[in-house]
């Protein structure tokens, strides 16, 4: 900023002033007489914007300087249409160029953006438009469109950012989609995917317990009474083979006490496989290790883990995409566009004017001298 607000007004002051020292010959009069109506409405100009967007000085000399040009070449060039147009390619070409240093200021002080996140399917306000993530299509094997319906005003568009994975950058691509208007641009920009995933395996709450000890996790107190090995499992259990063993809770909720029997299976070479209970439709138990201590029973433990099924039941339930984006608009964009629009045509001018030129010289033949 420091550098280029600078360089912009050293810019602005130069095009409209070379037009001027170029058209009356460098003569001081003339240059002083011909300066003050370009610079008194540039002057003018800049106040208007100070007044209407509050701008800061370097900005409001930057503006003084783009206003310059625009009137001073627009002063040459409506001379020079009168005379010869084809000379004022040059002029057209400043002021194109004044015009887009007008749009910078104008559409950089009036510019907003804001992150949402569109649920697919249901609207969202943002600066001033209502919109709605509809779903996305695949471009190509790797490239996928998101459609946004963009409604104001009556009208309704839509458009379509584009985001992929890029192998050869290896990283997430964003291209943003543009809503061309007479007065702003509408920009969007798609920064995430947020996909529903299937959480239907709820995280198992895991609680340690001591034979005898009671300990509470979420809404139920559980206490741990005792293992269980049914007779024939005994000899089993001396011979090494898999044995089947429960564990005894008494479990207290909101219905009251009850009891339960967690039961698994313990393999000969140590590994426990869980054997769910379920407790009514709403909880689940499963033993996820245990330390029974056949010497001292008191000293025995048993970890159980436990599920809540009504929250477990109620993830299956699918939710809609949500699509992170970013919307901005750019005001007065046209501004810019359309100055280099009339930069282009001055080119254009000035390109052919002096191809024709080139063309006549090449034409006239000189006449030769006899000796």
């Amino acid at each position: 900023m420091t550098t280029t607000l600078p360089l912009g007004i050293a810019v602005g002051i130069l095009v409209g002033l070379g037009q001027l020292l170029w058209w009356n010959r460098s003569q001081k009069q003339d240059v002083l007489k011909s300066l003050r109506w370009p610079a008194g409405l540039a002057l003018v100009t800049a106040l208007l914007f100070g007044l209407a967007i509050g701008v800061e000085f370097l900005v409001g000399l930057f503006i003084f300087g783009a206003a310059f040009a625009l009137f001073a070449n627009a002063a040459v060039g409506w001379k020079l249409m009168k005379g010869n147009p084809k000379f004022a390619g040059g002029s057209v070409a400043h002021i194109g160029l004044a015009v887009m240093f007008l749009g910078f200021v104008a559409s950089s002080k009036y510019d907003a953006k804001e992150t949402i996140s569109l649920r697919q399917g249901q609207p969202i306000q943002s600066l001033g438009y209502t919109l709605t993530y509809t779903g996305y299509k695949p471009i190509d094997q790797e490239k996928y469109a998101f459609h946004v319906s963009v409604e104001g005003k009556g009208t309704q568009y839509v458009v379509a950012p584009v985001m992929y994975y890029s192998s050869y950058n290896d990283g997430l691509m964003r291209n943003p989609d543009i809503l061309n208007l007479v007065t702003k641009d509408f920009y969007l920009a798609p920064l995430a995917l947020e996909q529903w995933s299937d959480s239907t395996q709820q995280t198992v709450q895991k609680i340690m317990l001591k034979r005898g000890e009671t300990k509470t996790i979420g809404p139920l107190q559980l206490t741990f009474v005792d293992f269980e090995l049914p007779e024939n499992q005994k000899e089993a259990m001396l011979e090494g083979k898999d044995i089947r063993i429960g564990a005894r809770l008494m479990v207290k909720g909101s219905g009251g006490k009850t009891q339960a029997v967690i039961p698994a299976k313990l393999l000969s070479g140590g590994t426990l496989t869980d054997q769910p209970a379920a407790l009514g439709k709403e909880y689940e138990f499963v033993i996820t290790g245990m330390s029974p201590d056949r010497e001292s029973r008191e000293n025995s433990s048993v970890e159980i883990g436990v599920r809540n099924l009504a929250q477990a039941g109620a993830a299956r339930e699918p939710e809609p995409d949500v699509l992170v984006v970013e919307a901005s608009v750019k005001p007065f964009i046209n501004m810019v566009w359309s100055g280099v629009i009339i930069v282009l045509v001055g080119f254009l001018v000035t390109i052919v004017r002096r191809a024709q030129e080139a063309v006549h010289k090449r034409s006239v033949v000189p006449e030769t001298v006899d000796a």
